[in-house]
């Protein structure tokens, strides 16, 4: 277990050190030796005092905090932002409030580097057990394919099986921003299109876990999604239960009780 958090804490410095998805540049030095570090603010924040205020009085220009520190050597600046960065204390002990704020997001940026397993593995622990904190999060549709497959794979994940289906719809369809509102003026093409988006999601839902009436209700205005044989073999199921199908049947997902930690 000391390995895996050693482990995440890299993850964690490599994180803050990376520039995927950051939203601050902080110019360090004078010319002729100025360098830009490009971090995130939500880490950068929770970290330093000094930051907090420095944040808190720029405005941000396109999205970004442009700090300037033209009276600290490039040197010394490496120095301080790598002791802020003590970032394994900040997750796995007394900061559920921050990691409420911004686990949607952190859970994302993780996704966006293969170098990050343990952050991966630390953060899909949580989700299955939490699933709103990114299912219900403003972002969601935001999320990338290779994130949202990890998580539909989880026995564990605590949502109905229906409320997956319509989550994994909800991303589809974000992907395909030009599909009418309404699916029933969807032509042959806007169902292909949506069903080549979700072709590696779909597979892992269990569809024969879904209730006779959600699926009736949810799953089948968008049968045209589903491979034919699958659609088929979910109907003769809820005809004959007992019934031989050739179609994969997971097992239903695991229920867990768990909560998490309480605001402070």
């Amino acid at each position: 277990m000391l390995k895996f958090y050693d482990k995440l804490s890299q993850d964690f410095t490599k994180l803050f050190e990376s520039e995927y998805n950051y939203d601050t540049i902080i110019e360090v030095g004078e010319q002729p030796d100025t360098q830009l570090f490009k971090v995130h603010s939500a880490i950068l924040y929770q970290r330093s005092s000094y930051f907090q205020q420095k944040l808190a009085n720029t405005i941000k220009g396109n999205n970004i905090f442009n700090i300037k520190l033209p009276n600290i050597s490039v040197k010394t600046f490496n120095i301080v932002i790598k002791s802020i960065d003590r970032l394994q204390t900040l997750l796995i002990e007394d900061n559920a409030s921050w990691l409420r704020l911004n686990f949607s997001h952190i859970y994302q940026i993780s996704f966006q580097n293969e170098n990050f397993k343990a952050l991966q593995q630390f953060c899909n622990e949580i989700i299955v057990k939490h699933p709103n904190l990114v299912f219900d999060s403003d972002d969601f549709t935001t999320l990338q394919e290779n994130a949202l497959i990890s998580l539909l794979k989880h026995d564990e994940l605590q949502l109905d099986e229906s409320v997956i289906w319509d989550k994994v719809i909800l991303w589809g369809k974000a992907q395909n921003p030009n599909l009418p509102s309404n699916y029933d003026q969807w032509n042959e093409e806007n169902f292909k299109s949506l069903k080549i988006t979700l072709k590696n999601s779909l597979p892992h839902i269990r569809y024969f876990q879904i209730p006779a009436d959600e699926v009736l209700d949810k799953i089948r205005p968008y049968k045209k999604i589903l491979e034919e044989n699958l659609w088929d073999d979910i109907m003769a199921k809820f005809a004959s239960p007992d019934r031989p199908v050739t179609s994969t049947i997971l097992l239903p997902r695991k229920k867990l009780t768990s909560q998490l930690p309480p605001r402070k």
